[in-house]
């Protein structure tokens, strides 16, 4: 009698079995999934603002030397001046800086110095450091003794702020412009040092009478379409990260058209640039930034505020649904609802609520049996909203749009039932339909 052979069960073999099969399902399913382009909901304006070199002309006067020699302040650079003060003088020979210890009140002169110097220091730009380096040498000479004589002395001739540094655009007119002068690249007013020597007619230093001051830059027929309604605009200045306020005006020279704008403080913050880089604030709405491909119009049912009614185990929103049975009898159930938004519809039906279509059908019969109030199910509206897809499928999300261009859009936050940031959204809506399971590729999300 032939026997046939038992086989032997491993266990061992049977999970792997099991998991071998899984394994290929998964592949299976993977690869026949719906793939969609995400994009991750970042913050932000609409689009970037202009930025652009600019020049600074102020209300300002060159003192000259009257003779030859080694120039001596007795101010510190940048600081106010009333008239009569003394600002200067000349020596026939360099005078050795006595030193001598420091009180409280100079030590504070310094700290402060150094830490005007520090707030906007930019390693990009090291060359700063020798300006705070001026800086402070101004200071210790102005509390330092000198000894020698000087042969000629400066007093300011009006209130104003001093400056020890000069170049030849301080009394340059606004028709003189050319393009070819805002193409000069890390131009700085150049500045003078104690004990450095000075010919006659040489600059000594500037003196600033008005905290009114302007910046100028060449602008395109497309930069002056965008700003021409802007009669008042913030610049910020990328030096230091500062805004300012001020009037816009355009003026051409020649084919060129140029921006003014006149400025009426923070002038002493950029005494010592001729030129500076800005950034012309002109995108001043800022929202959740999303493309407008992934925007999608949804309709809903809109039933009337007066319906709603508390139920359920949890006492959540909802409304009664009149129900007949077979056999005739009629009977109200709950239907818990999410209220997207809400509306006033008509002085007739009055304020409405936006709910889901899936909730009801056309034709079915609200009741508030408190207040014996009927309404049948009939009137709809739309709300644009997104696919939100955090739980992997496809999830409407409302949105109020507040600003769009032919590629994004400004979305208002907070919004209830609505998205938030860094939340991943269909790139493209017409790609998915509402509660497809969906795989995305997390590409392009920030830009």
């Amino acid at each position: 009698m032939n026997r046939r052979p038992r086989i032997h069960m491993n266990i061992g073999t049977v999970i792997f079995g099991a998991l071998f099969i899984y394994l290929v399902v998964t592949f299976v399913m993977f690869i026949t999934r719906s793939h969609v382009d995400s994009y991750q909901v970042v913050y932000g304006p609409l689009t970037g603002n202009d930025t652009c070199i600019a020049m600074v002309l102020r209300n300002e006067d060159v003192i000259c030397s009257s003779s030859s020699g080694y120039v001596n302040y007795f101010l510190p650079n940048n600081s106010k001046a009333v008239k009569g003060k003394l600002v200067c003088g000349i020596t026939d020979s360099a005078v050795p800086v006595q030193s001598k210890e420091l009180t409280q009140a100079e030590m504070k002169d310094l700290r402060k110095a150094a830490y005007e110097k520090s707030k906007g220091f930019d390693t990009n730009h090291f060359d700063e450091v020798y300006d705070m380096q001026y800086d402070l040498m101004g200071v210790l000479w102005n509390v330092s003794e000198i000894s020698g004589q000087s042969s000629s002395y400066y007093v300011s001739s009006r209130d104003g702020i001093i400056s020890f540094s000069a170049d030849n655009y301080s009394y340059m007119n606004e028709r003189e412009f050319n393009t070819s002068l805002f193409q000069t690249a890390n131009f700085s007013i150049p500045k003078l040092q104690n004990q450095d020597y000075v010919k006659t007619g040489d600059p000594l230093y500037r003196i600033i009478n008005s905290e009114e001051w302007a910046i100028y830059f060449p602008i395109t027929d497309k930069q002056t379409i965008r700003l021409a309604s802007e009669g008042r605009i913030r610049v910020k200045f990328l030096k230091d990260g500062n805004t300012e306020t001020g009037s816009l005006s355009f003026f051409y020279v020649g084919d060129q058209r140029y921006g003014k704008i006149t400025l009426y403080s923070g002038m002493i913050r950029y005494i010592d640039d001729r030129f500076v880089d800005v950034e012309l604030v002109t995108n001043t709405e800022v929202g959740l930034k999303i493309p407008v491909s992934s925007i999608v119009s949804k309709e809903f049912y809109l039933i009337p505020e007066s319906l709603l009614v508390e139920g359920g185990e949890d006492s959540n929103p909802g409304f009664y649904r009149q129900v007949t049975d077979r056999d005739g009898n009629t009977t109200l159930e709950f239907v818990e609802c999410t209220l997207y938004s809400s509306a006033h519809l008509s002085d007739e039906v009055g304020d409405v609520y936006y709910v889901d279509k899936s909730n009801f059908r056309e034709g079915d019969v609200l009741v508030n049996r408190f207040e014996r109030i009927r309404y049948t199910v009939k009137e709809t509206g739309t709300l644009n909203g997104v696919y939100s897809i955090n739980k992997g499928y496809a999830l409407f999300r409302k949105i109020n749009v507040l600003d769009q261009n032919d590629e994004y859009a400004i979305v208002e936050t907070n919004t209830r039932y609505g998205i938030t940031l860094y939340d991943y959204i269909v790139r493209d809506a017409s790609s998915v339909r509402e509660e497809s399971i969906l795989y995305s590729r997390h590409s392009n999300v920030n830009e």
